[in-house]
């Protein structure tokens, strides 16, 4: 699995980075303070942002319902690219 982060204090702990490390967790670099090139800023939000557009939920649940498909209807591939360009 990659995860990707921001470089917060909690993401750099030595504990969870022991964690992230003996769970095989690759981890994607990522400039820090620099949140303008992050993929989700740049891909994944602006992606699922116009996917649902135009849509009313009644409610959270709803809406979570339909942004966990429209995340799982990216293909793996495609997100691998983003976070590698």
């Amino acid at each position: 699995m990659d995860a990707h982060h921001y470089g917060a204090p909690a993401h750099t702990a030595n504990l969870v980075q022991q964690f992230l490390t003996k769970h095989g967790t690759i981890q994607v670099a990522h400039p820090p303070y620099s949140s303008d090139m992050s993929p989700p800023d740049f891909f994944l939000f602006p992606k699922i942002k116009y996917t649902l557009k135009g849509h009313r939920f009644q409610d959270i649940e709803t809406i979570k319902q339909n942004s966990t498909q429209q995340l799982q209807a990216i293909p793996k591939s495609e997100l691998q690219k983003c976070f590698k360009d």
